[in-house]
């Protein structure tokens, strides 16, 4: 039973990056070395950590190999997937929850059965049995897509790799902003080892805000045993904002020359490799044609309170559920800006670049404004305008560094965090959906859908379990808070496959996760211009336009808000006979 507290995805220590799970940094310490000895420790070192960590997987192929006399299948050829970890703690835990559930069963008053309650029911198992049916199928999806078409994909790629197959040459963009030596030197590390690893030569495109960024760069760069393969070039930004930046690496990319099928690496400056990340997920673009852009498995390490890592560790797990499934249609819903890869031919398409620098959007209501963040938003939107595909690569990961500020309380950091994610995902789910399901992807279109639906069945259950109990009988209350512990513990299950290890917090964050969500989508649904970046130097979008008008968009956009939540509470306040319909003679007795 491993107890290892470097295998939590989560875990943040300013050491950890030196340990055996990410190899060999070499800085400082590694001495004068020749480029040659450099390449041949980071590939044994690779390969070393890489039969560590998935030794599992591979001895069962071996066995099987043997088992039936043929030939052993290369390392490269398999989907690696980490060992399930079993913790005693957490089965302690699951016995606990368990426990309590049967005792508030036994003991809670329960109503609900009653058949004069009979339409509630109905209402609220329609809503559950869709819900729960829909995780169901992106979980069986994800499954699918891991265990058996990227398995092909991987087997290809591998065999691709075998034969000796390198690119000509690999391009990394990488935008930093205010981060702390500390991270900077893993982020620069990481991308010279996979320098060494894939052994071809690689650029380096690092975009700064300022002179100071410039410094800590070099700096940090001269303290590196350099590959030989790698070179970098720093380019400052000439505009305020990350899209600025990005479009000014471009932009040199592009003079400096770039082959169409070129891979290109888009980092942030908090983004840290792991060894061998790079070469798992180019070759799929050479057995892949029609695929134009890659991301990959993201974890999180923060210097944060347990129920703050927790809470990370819990969306990118549901993350790497849904991107599986969805890309089992060759689409995704995001290609995140911490890393994805991207075809060269579809980074200098004029529409990539523009929509990267100037994406914006026309509102109904407050006319056009521009986007501040989401520009992995904006790349995977530029890629479906040219009808790409792509793709989710599970067995290739990276660690992003989540740094809190020590004046920035957690639970602030988080909501400034969610509601940008959430705006992120309205602004641009909307003009997903009106490229059509034929661009998008069927099932790609239709989530894009139910995101903006959720956000509205999510506050129904709730409400309509708060009016019953008020109106109608306390069981109502009772019988719903028994159906979420029971319930997130079903949907978390899923969870745990994915993040291979029981977490007992999930069943809790996974409801305020999304009741919480649900309602910054709401709040935001008419409020689309607002934008902030609480950990890019609390950037914000200025509202444009007079005070006159401002004024008045707000008013009707609080009109709007109220307008539509009470309009579905007067629909089920009917539906389940709490009001009476209206009629005709209603209203004229009213008026008289």
């Amino acid at each position: 039973m491993s107890n290892d507290s470097r295998d939590n995805d989560s875990y943040f220590d300013r050491s950890i990056f030196d340990t055996d799970i990410f190899g060999s940094n070499d800085i400082n310490g590694g001495g004068s070395r020749s480029s040659a000895s450099r390449s041949d420790n980071s590939a044994k070192n690779y390969n070393k950590q890489k039969n560590k960590v998935y030794k599992s997987y591979s001895d069962t192929h071996q066995n099987t190999n043997r088992f039936f006399n043929r030939p052993k299948i290369s390392e490269n050829c398999i989907v690696h997937r980490p060992k399930f970890i079993w913790q005693g703690k957490q089965f302690y835990y699951l016995f606990l929850y368990i426990g309590v559930l049967f005792v508030l069963i036994w003991n809670l008053p329960n109503a609900i059965w009653n058949p004069d309650y009979k339409i509630w029911i109905i209402l609220f198992g329609a809503l559950g049995l869709w819900r729960y049916a829909w995780w169901i199928f992106h979980f069986l999806r994800s499954v699918f897509y891991n265990q058996v078409k990227f398995a092909r994909i991987r087997y290809q790629a591998g065999e691709l790799l075998d034969k000796g197959w390198r690119p000509e040459k690999v391009v990394f963009m990488v935008t930093v902003f205010n981060e702390t030596e500390y991270v900077l030197e893993k982020m620069l590390s990481s991308v010279n080892r996979e320098a060494d690893i894939i052994k071809r030569p690689v650029e380096l495109y690092v975009a700064t805000a300022d002179f100071d960024g410039e410094e800590r760069v070099r700096k940090i760069w001269s303290w590196l045993n350099l590959s030989k393969y790698i070179k970098i070039i720093i380019v400052r930004q000439t505009e305020p904002g990350k899209r600025a930046a990005m479009g000014s690496a471009l932009r040199c990319i592009s003079r400096k020359g770039l082959g169409d099928n070129d891979p290109v690496v888009f980092m942030d400056g908090d983004t840290v490799l792991t060894p061998g990340c790079i070469l798992k997920s180019i070759p799929i673009f050479v057995v892949k044609p029609k695929v134009n852009g890659l991301t990959t498995n993201e974890k999180a390490m923060m210097n944060a309170p347990i129920w703050l890592q927790n809470w990370f560790g819990l969306r990118f797990t549901q993350r790497q559920m849904i991107m599986q499934s969805i890309a089992l249609s060759n689409k995704v819903i995001t290609l995140t800006g911490r890393m994805s890869i991207f075809r060269g031919k579809a980074v200098l398409n004029d529409i990539f670049l523009n929509l990267i620098e100037r994406d914006h959007l026309d509102h109904w209501l407050w006319g056009r404004f521009r986007f501040l963040s989401g520009d992995d938003k904006s790349t995977w939107y530029a890629l479906l305008k040219i009808g790409s595909d792509m793709l989710y690569v599970p067995d290739a990961t990276v660690y992003t560094i989540e740094e809190l500020d020590a004046n920035t309380s957690p639970a602030h950091r988080l909501k400034e965090n969610m509601l940008r994610w959430s705006g992120n995902i309205l602004r641009n789910g909307w003009r997903g959906i009106l490229l059509g399901p034929r661009k998008v992807g069927f099932l790609a279109w239709w989530y894009l859908i139910d995101q903006r639906i959720v956000m509205f069945s999510m506050m129904c259950a709730p409400f309509l379990m708060v009016s019953g109990t008020i109106i109608v009988s306390s069981s109502f209350i009772t019988v719903y808070l028994l159906w979420i512990i029971f319930s997130r513990l079903c949907l978390s299950m899923c969870l745990f496959y994915h993040s291979r290890r029981m977490n007992m917090s999930f069943p809790i964050i996974l409801y305020l996760n999304q009741f919480i969500t649900s309602a910054f989508k709401i709040y935001l649904l008419f409020r689309l211009p607002f934008q902030k970046w609480a950990n890019r130097g609390d950037q914000s979008m200025p509202i444009t336009g007079t005070k006159g008008m401002i004024i008045f968009r707000k008013i009707m956009s609080n009109y709007m808000t109220i307008l539509i939540l009470t309009a579905i509470a007067l629909f089920m306040f009917v539906y389940t006979e709490l009001l009476p319909p209206l009629s005709f003679n209603d209203v004229d007795s009213w008026i008289h």
